[in-house]
């Protein structure tokens, strides 16, 4: 699926391969905005006014199974961004006029109430200017990760070839090439990454 809206800070922009894919793209995107046309598509739903907050059932709580696929897919798309180096990350999700929040982390997430940006847009407007003037590690970002270098993506590819290589038995090397495809993002992609952390 094509990303919505993928924002990428001005660091990622200039490391990143002109030829990305869209999957590697929004891997890097620095905040993620699914726009969903119609307020029914939100994936959460928020408990009416002096309803029981314990019981309620925020997530997908939609019966049609046609809508129901739909937020789902547009709640999958967040996914991606997990597999980038960060403790946590944000993501705005519009359905309709409907704005929320929402922080993902190795636990979870937290999700905010939705907003009708026609009435009250200034929380939304808020968090993305605090957002804007945010540092990255404020953005989620983790500090001990840095690009690998190009002779630590050398020696990555290579495990990475005859660990594949022995594992299937292969021996040509064009079966052994559309194998290594399967495991490993194009080349300068941006996506090799090490971190700095002692352990």
């Amino acid at each position: 699926m094509n990303p919505h809206v993928s924002c990428l800070s001005e660091e990622d922009i200039g490391s990143m391969n002109p030829k990305s894919t869209v999957a590697s793209s929004i891997s890097c995107a620095d905040l993620y905005i699914d726009v969903q046309q119609h307020p029914g598509l939100d994936a959460f739903t928020d408990p009416a006014q002096g309803d029981d907050r314990s019981a309620h059932d925020f997530i997908l709580n939609i019966y049609d199974e046609r809508t129901r696929n739909r937020a789902e897919r547009g709640l999958g798309m967040n996914i991606a961004c997990a597999r980038q180096h960060r403790s946590f990350y944000f993501s705005v999700a519009l359905s309709g006029s409907r704005a929320r929040l929402i922080r993902w982390d190795r636990a979870g997430m937290i999700v905010s109430e939705s907003v009708d940006l026609h009435h009250d847009a200034q929380p939304i407007c808020e968090f993305l200017w605090r957002y804007a003037h945010a540092s990255q590690s404020q953005r989620g970002h983790d500090p001990t990760v840095q690009p690998a270098t190009k002779e630590e993506e050398k020696l990555f590819r290579e495990s990475i070839k005859r660990h594949v290589k022995s594992q299937l038995g292969l021996r040509d090397q064009t079966t052994l090439a559309a194998a290594m495809a399967k495991h490993l993002p194009a080349r300068n992609c941006g996506c090799c990454y090490h971190s700095q952390q002692q352990f």
